[in-house]
């Protein structure tokens, strides 16, 4: 790969929040700081006032990297609202987004800085990733593709085209179309959207570069009915803008409803043998 220039630093953006695991929270730290490839800043936001156990994983990592610059906002405002916040006190104009329950292949950042250095088109890129519900090396782990190129593009009027724990993003280029909404859920996708309407570029590299924890509900939440009437709006948007036809706009609607209120065992089938083909 290529050698990085002192001057093309980056950020790590991550949330959180008071009711994260405090194991997972300091292992998803961990190997942000455990890469080939070293972040020269990581920017923390705290969404209202942290258990004392969570405050003291915190505190240990600060004391060991000064790279760390914590942020508090207000408890109840929702991811969206953390990372429009983040996104703002980023030093570097390469971001990369980290979940605090998940963890990074020790070369995640490597690739991904020398992958945009190499193609400066690119506004943001993911990755695959890795599914797992408790160890990365149990036997179920999966491998979650994604679409890549102008495949992209397709995938995106009916899905999510990336991993946001994976993405490494220009900040200038989020800002250049809003950041992202503070609304909750669907925080992400909406922004891709929105990107991809204002002609930014998206790409995928497919390799996984990280592991993704799935086992907290993730299915679960996918039947949260809040969600169906942001769908409508993006939806709305994507087809008033000439994104999608009208007959994808109803597709859309009616796989919203029909994943909304599948039976959770039904939808735990669903991502493991279809969705995830």
């Amino acid at each position: 790969m290529n050698e990085i220039k002192r001057d093309e630093k980056f950020s790590v953006l991550m949330s959180v929040y008071k009711k994260e695991n405090p194991e997972f929270l300091e292992e998803a730290l961990n190997s942000v700081f455990n890469q080939t490839l070293k972040p020269d800043e990581v920017v923390l936001v705290v969404e209202g006032k942290l258990p004392k156990e969570l405050e003291n994983i915190l505190n240990k990592l600060k004391n060991k990297h000064d790279c760390i610059k914590t942020y508090y906002i207000d408890d109840g405002k929702g991811l969206g609202a953390s990372l429009n916040y983040g996104l703002t006190k980023c030093k570097y104009n390469y971001v990369m987004r980290a979940d605090t329950d998940d963890i990074c292949v020790n070369n995640r950042f490597e690739v991904q800085m020398d992958f945009m250095l190499n193609h400066p088109e690119i506004d943001v890129l993911g990755s695959s990733i890795y599914e797992f519900k408790e160890n990365i090396d149990e036997k179920d782990v999966r491998l979650k593709k994604m679409p890549t190129g102008d495949d992209i593009y397709i995938y995106a009027k009916k899905r999510n085209p990336l991993n946001h724990m994976t993405i490494c993003m220009k900040r200038d280029s989020i800002l250049k179309v809003g950041n992202y909404s503070t609304q909750k859920m669907l925080e992400d996708y909406e922004l891709w959207i929105r990107m991809i309407n204002n002609g930014m570029k998206l790409e995928n590299i497919n390799i996984p570069l990280v592991y993704a924890r799935i086992g907290n509900g993730f299915e679960k939440r996918r039947g949260n009915k809040k969600q169906i009437a942001l769908w409508k709006k993006m939806q709305k948007y994507m087809y008033q803008n000439k994104m999608i036809s009208l007959t994808r706009y109803y597709a859309n609607i009616i796989n919203m409803y029909l994943m909304v209120y599948t039976p959770n065992s039904a939808r735990k089938f669903a991502y493991k043998y279809i969705l995830r083909k």
